[in-house]
């Protein structure tokens, strides 16, 4: 099964951004892919302070949400 990541950085619930990105995961639900949706307004991410750490480890240095959003952009097939 195909896996569809949609990641919405807008911060108005229900706005134009949401309705299209839902419109577009109706459509690749419709050929059977398994969709979900990220709302960066209502997770904890803070700002990189560039500190490099992630290229070597592969994780950041930062306690926040962010490693939850890669880990699951790294699943997915696909993302909008």
């Amino acid at each position: 099964m195909i896996r569809v990541l949609a990641i919405i950085g807008s911060p108005r619930k229900g706005g134009n951004t949401e309705i299209m990105v839902n419109e577009a995961l109706k459509a690749a639900e419709e050929t059977g892919a398994e969709v979900e949706t990220l709302r960066l307004a209502e997770m904890d991410v803070k700002p990189c302070d560039g500190c490099l750490v992630c290229a070597e480890t592969k994780k950041c240095v930062i306690d926040d949400d962010l490693m939850e959003v890669f880990d699951k952009m790294v699943r997915a097939d696909g993302s909008s």
